[in-house]
């Protein structure tokens, strides 16, 4: 599923997906970290992380967390996602009326 820039931020809108940017201990963008309600009801979060030695491309992490709320990748979670994982999740808890 490949999709570019405005079509994916259409479809976030669309899908009420919202979206925080993670840095890393130097403050620096390297990901993004998102969040759905499913049909279902259930939280998913999905999220991406730029590789070391990279260079960061906004597009392909965006298109990277959205693709990964379709897919449970908790365990996954590289440390720097994980340090905001938790207040993220009780973000997305309060914004989809999620207990």
């Amino acid at each position: 599923m490949h999709h570019d820039l405005n079509t994916l931020t259409t479809l976030m809108k669309e899908e009420k997906i919202i979206m925080s940017r993670v840095f890393d201990k130097n403050y620096k963008h390297v990901g993004y970290i998102m969040g759905r309600k499913d049909e279902g009801g259930k939280l998913r979060i999905g999220w991406s992380k730029c590789a070391k030695g990279d260079k960061f491309d906004r597009a392909l992490g965006m298109r990277i967390a959205y693709q990964r709320t379709y897919v449970d990748t908790f365990k996954d979670v590289p440390y720097c996602v994980r340090d905001t994982y938790e207040q993220f999740v009780d973000r997305c808890k309060r914004y989809f009326k999620i207990d």
